[in-house]
């Protein structure tokens, strides 16, 4: 019986996305799951690249070709930690979102405050810039 266990390769491929080496993370975590095909972790953190890989998609579509951008009113929701500087990203998504499709402005500005409340901003004139 092999000592290798899934959580080896979990580990590994946590270095590597750290370290921005999406693929071989990718590879570990495939690894990890041939020894065990229902471990969680192994799916989790794949999805998370392929997510950022999703984003990264959007963004070079966007670049490329302005009018794929109906992307920042969803994009708010990308910054599910609750750092102040997520929070800004956030915002500033909202904020473009606006300026694309002003007649969405009151559902993005309820947005902006659910944002606020969440993290306690009692300032609505707090900048985000």
């Amino acid at each position: 019986m092999s000592d290798i266990r899934p959580e080896f390769y979990v580990y590994d491929g946590n270095n590597c996305f750290r370290n921005g080496q999406y693929e071989k993370a990718l590879e570990y975590y495939e690894k990890a799951l041939e020894l065990d095909s229902e471990y969680a972790q192994a799916y989790y953190n794949s999805g998370q690249i392929y997510y950022i890989k999703a984003l990264q998609y959007f963004d070079k579509a966007t670049e490329l070709e302005p009018k794929y951008n109906d992307m920042p009113y969803s994009r708010s929701n990308d910054y599910v930690d609750d750092s102040e500087e997520d929070l800004k990203a956030a915002i500033r998504n909202l904020e473009k979102a606006k300026e694309k499709d002003p007649s969405i402005n009151d559902i993005i500005d309820e947005r902006i405050n659910e944002l606020k409340k969440k993290h306690n901003l009692k300032n609505s004139n707090l900048s985000y810039e």
